[in-house]
């Protein structure tokens, strides 16, 4: 009898947000465990109950702000511009992935904890809003950018940045074909650059 292989968190989330975007959130985790090719049981070996797997989708995949890692880094031999173009495309990656996920949850009025402290300083959102605006204050200080209003950029960049992934997932769900390339930067955003 041969061993079973190793199934980590990682993969169980993944099929998680996969079953749920197939499924809705009514999907049982015996459905969870066929789409991602493991037992049932691999599931339990992480997560006490199917509500505490939600809750660590949400808290580790869908309001992760992993795509700001190039701000964090900050290459400071590498143009503003750029590093913000990249953060776009892993953002509109990221939007993509979680966004259908997002939309269940608010129509079914589902607030995983990760959601439910909207006034936390701590909370995601909150962070991902001060490493851009943080980002770009440093650049200013260092006269790489000229001055303007970041926390009024910084606020625009991220709502302009969900809107456009949150039409095209309608436009997938009315059967409108939308020309999507992997790597788009949306023409808004570009335009927002070129206040930089």
């Amino acid at each position: 009898m041969g061993r079973t292989p190793f199934i980590s968190e990682r993969q169980i989330l993944e099929a998680t947000a996969k079953a749920i975007c197939k499924h809705g959130f009514d999907v049982r985790t015996s459905m969870i465990a066929k789409i991602g090719g493991f037992s049932e049981g691999s599931i339990f070996r992480y997560f006490k109950t199917k509500n505490e797997l939600i809750d660590s989708l949400f808290e580790k995949t869908v309001i992760s702000i992993e795509w700001l890692n190039p701000l964090l880094d900050n290459r400071k031999n590498t143009c503003t511009k750029e590093l913000l173009r990249e953060v776009t495309k892993r953002g509109v990656k990221h939007f993509r992935k979680t966004g259908p996920i997002v939309m269940m949850a608010a129509s079914r009025g589902i607030f995983p904890k990760a959601l439910s402290n909207k006034d936390d300083k701590n909370s995601p959102p909150f962070q991902a809003f001060l490493i851009i605006k943080n980002f770009l204050q440093q650049r200013e200080s260092l006269e790489l950018i000229r001055k303007i209003d970041y926390e009024a950029f910084t606020q625009i960049y991220i709502a302009t940045l969900m809107h456009s992934v949150m039409v095209e997932i309608h436009e997938r769900r009315l059967g409108i074909k939308p020309i999507v390339d992997k790597n788009i930067v949306p023409r808004s955003i570009e335009l927002l650059l070129t206040l930089l």
